[in-house]
């Protein structure tokens, strides 16, 4: 193998590295979930003993990242507690 091939060999493994460890693609991806919250159903009332009962309720606030939203443990009719996240935002970046 000639000097040049190695070259654009080495030269294509490393663009390969810095493209899966930045994953450029990711800036442009936008992920936009709404779900209702379990136990809540509806054709059902809001009466205390159908509805989930809020048990903590916290903001987020950016520290690395700009992140904004709410935070709300629910206990559910059959005691189950849930995590629901409301409004929550924040800027894209490794392992969000």
């Amino acid at each position: 193998m000639n000097k040049r091939a190695l070259i654009i060999v080495v030269g294509l493994i490393v663009v390969l590295v810095v493209w899966y460890l930045f994953r450029p693609e990711r800036i442009f991806i936008s992920t936009t979930v709404n779900e209702e919250l379990p136990g809540v159903g509806a054709s059902q009332t809001s009466s205390s003993s159908t509805s989930p009962g809020e048990l903590y309720v916290g903001n987020f606030h950016g520290v690395a990242h700009e992140t904004k939203g709410i935070a709300t443990i629910y206990r559910l009719p059959d005691g189950k507690r849930v995590l629901r996240f409301t409004d929550f935002e924040t800027s894209n970046g490794p392992d969000v």
